[in-house]
């Protein structure tokens, strides 16, 4: 086996078509993006053991396609609603401050300016 040190960001070259990236590391932990042709399989160790046991692939292992996000749930929705009157409500007592002219070197803040 061939060991090689990486820093986060390096890259290590398998041929010409495999690239192997360190993304993260986070204590003992690793991170890394592989870059392969289509033909070239790339599995995690237990789901190729899972492979060649002739169980069913995993759906974490397949490359996943991004999805639409979910629409908001009626209650939530009302919840969220019921929410921004309330605090628009409890906005409308409070006072509101105009701060007075600030003076820099005879011109103050509220002077035109020519």
């Amino acid at each position: 086996m061939l060991v090689l040190s990486r820093y986060r960001d390096e890259s290590i070259y398998i041929g010409d078509d495999v690239v192997i990236t360190v993304v993260d590391i986070r204590g003992d932990r690793v991170r890394i993006g592989v870059q392969a042709p289509p033909d070239v399989s790339v599995h995690r160790q237990e789901v190729y053991d899972a492979i060649k046991n002739g169980q069913p692939r995993e759906s974490s292992s397949e490359v996943r396609k991004p999805t639409a996000p979910r629409p908001i749930s009626a209650p939530l929705s009302q919840e969220l609603s019921k929410r921004k009157t309330k605090l628009a409500d409890e906005a409308k007592g409070l006072p509101v401050s105009i701060d007075a002219p600030v003076e820099f070197g005879g011109l103050t803040s509220d002077s035109a300016v020519m």
